[in-house]
């Protein structure tokens, strides 16, 4: 279970009064969840597998698909299901009183308490849908402030006016005056992360009715309009030349997928190709088009790093752009990566990407050439650990992880090779483990899909060294990563196997944070044996490592001078 995640930005409407959470649970048995209570009204939207509460003395069965809302103070009980047969995902936003209180009133123009809800199990599919898009736009997606605002007020009045107990309203105010106020207000500042409260007082209407009233008028609602204004400023940029990554900061986008699909059919001589969910952060103040500088030289370097958010992939990505280069970098939530655009915003191209969804892998090769013309380093550094006897892993596990360490990296590496065959340079670098030369109890799992990857990258190193493409296959030790934390995953259990995994298991609980390993240390290797003429094939990192694969090659050197004879002895005889 993660822990609460709050807005980290605090202005704009209602997003104060905002708290979301995501729960993931694994497979296995049931995570017991204690009685409890909450402030302010808790939404829960159940993904993927039905569940249970015990909430007003009664047991509510909660499908798969459907909404939960608690009352403030309520006492609720989840109830977990006796067996998880997959990962199960939730959905959490939490909002205050206060926040529902003032939407009933701008709802019905009187005040009154809070609105109240009969029923806890909602499976309203406009209302789930509505839901789940103003949880994804304020958990840090493609979205700008005025979209959450939006967002996150459609939800609230949707489901105060399908699901609540309200007193009667009175309708609202005539407004065109105030609707153009508010488009004019768009024009003028359309670069700009304007928020709905702000341009409710422009207009001089509520939230509420200013989006009813202007989507009536205009056609769409103020978010809609604001990147409508913004791409068409963006096409202009473009069609004068300028490149598409100042394109997007210009005209003030957060995410550049929205302008490329408009202006792909209408400017054929100025295509691009930035995927779906690459965001570009703005600065902290829009730019005027004077201030852009078209003459800053091309990095040295451009490397595309998968598992940029945290760990090596981070430290990586810290060198080269300390060193003056330009990083394409890759997360599994873009939003991890904000600090990097922030402080690095013409040299930083954040992309959202799972590794595991291997048919989406093209959009990073393709955000890292269209903001940067091509990839020179490919870093392949997303993972995860897995503890646990070979016995105790499931199929869904190993396939899991094989997905992560395997089948990932040797997507992305496909996906870059023709780029480096046509420049005649590139480098692969394979973030493996000292796991993946050899293996000890409790990460078969793990050493096996680190295995995997190596044998594929020492095959490659010889296919593509003509093409002068180098292949770095780093083996780290225990460094202070997430690896060891937020990263690791533990089988569930056999007691056959606890005197064997369970001081592994046991030591794990401790171990992070003691790693001895330095990641910018090791970034610093990675970068020194890739400017090598003559750079390894293979790389251990740290003390831990070095000695391990030493120790293990000297054992294998023992073991195969005592069994040569036999093994020299299997040869058909000679005629």
């Amino acid at each position: 279970m993660t822990s609460p995640t709050p807005r980290a930005d605090a202005a704009g409407l209602l997003r104060r009064d905002v708290l979301l959470e995501w729960y993931r649970y694994p497979p296995g048995p049931p995570v017991t969840i204690p009685r409890h209570t909450h402030d302010g009204y808790q939404l829960n939207l159940n993904l993927d597998l039905p569940g249970g509460i015990r909430y007003r003395g009664a047991y509510h069965v909660v499908p798969a698909g459907s909404l939960t809302v608690v009352m403030p103070g309520e006492t609720h009980t989840p109830i977990d299901p006796d067996h998880r047969e997959r990962e199960s995902e939730h959905l959490v936003l939490y909002l205050t009183p206060g926040t529902l209180v003032a939407a009933a009133a701008d709802l019905t123009g009187r005040p009154g308490g809070l609105p109240f809800f009969r029923d806890l199990t909602i499976a309203d599919a406009h209302t789930v849908a509505r839901f789940t898009r103003a949880h994804t736009a304020l958990s840090g997606g493609p979205a700008t402030v005025l979209d959450q605002d939006v967002r996150l007020l459609g939800f609230v009045t949707g489901l105060l006016r399908r699901h609540a107990r309200l007193p009667a309203g009175r309708p609202p105010p005539p407004a065109r005056t105030a609707v153009r106020r508010a488009r004019d207000f768009l024009h003028e500042h359309h670069a700009a992360a304007v928020t709905l409260a702000e341009l409710a007082r422009v207009s001089g209407l509520s939230p509420y009715h200013l989006t009813r009233l202007f989507t009536a008028d205009v056609g769409m609602p103020p978010h809609a309009y604001q990147l409508q204004l913004r791409v068409e400023h963006a096409k202009r940029l473009l069609l004068a030349g300028r490149p598409v990554i100042d394109a997007g900061h210009e005209a003030g986008f957060y995410d550049l997928s929205h302008f490329t699909r408009h202006f792909n059919g209408s400017s054929a001589s100025r295509r691009a190709r930035m995927p779906a969910r690459t965001y570009i952060r703005p600065r902290t103040a829009p730019r005027s088009v004077g201030g852009v500088n078209t003459d800053t030289p091309a990095p040295a370097r451009v490397w595309l790093i998968t598992g940029a958010s945290s760990g090596l992939g981070r430290a990586v990505a810290q060198a080269a752009l300390d060193a003056g280069e330009a990083v394409v970098a890759t997360a599994r939530k873009a939003g991890a990566l904000d600090d990097l655009v922030e402080r690095h915003p013409r040299r930083v191209a954040a992309v959202e990407l799972d590794v595991t969804d291997t048919a989406r892998v093209r959009t990073a090769v393709d955000a890292a050439t269209d903001a940067f013309g091509r990839v020179d380093v490919l870093v392949n550094s997303a993972g995860r650990a897995l503890i646990g006897a070979a016995e105790e892993t499931t199929d869904a596990e190993l396939r899991d992880l094989m997905d992560v360490h395997f089948f990932g990296p040797a997507a992305l590496t496909r996906a870059v090779l023709p780029g480096m065959r046509a420049q005649g340079s590139g480098a692969v670098v394979q973030i493996s483990s000292m796991g993946g030369r050899l293996s000890f109890a409790a990460v078969s799992a793990y050493s096996a899909t680190k295995f995997a990857l190596e044998g594929y990258s020492e095959a490659l190193a010889e296919e593509v060294a003509s093409f002068g493409i180098r292949v770095l296959i780093v083996e780290p030790g225990a460094f202070r990563t997430g690896l060891h934390g937020t990263s690791m995953r533990m089988t569930t259990s056999l007691p056959a196997y606890d005197a064997v995994v369970g001081p592994i298991r046991a030591m794990q609980a401790g171990f992070d944070g003691t790693q001895p390993g330095d990641p910018a240390k090791a970034a610093a290797a990675i970068r020194a044996a890739l400017d090598a003429d003559d750079p390894p094939l293979r790389l251990p990192l740290g003390n831990d490592a070095a000695d391990a694969v030493r120790d293990n090659l000297d054992r294998l050197r023992a073991e195969f001078d005592v069994w040569e004879p036999l093994s020299r002895s299997t040869d058909l005889d000679p005629p």
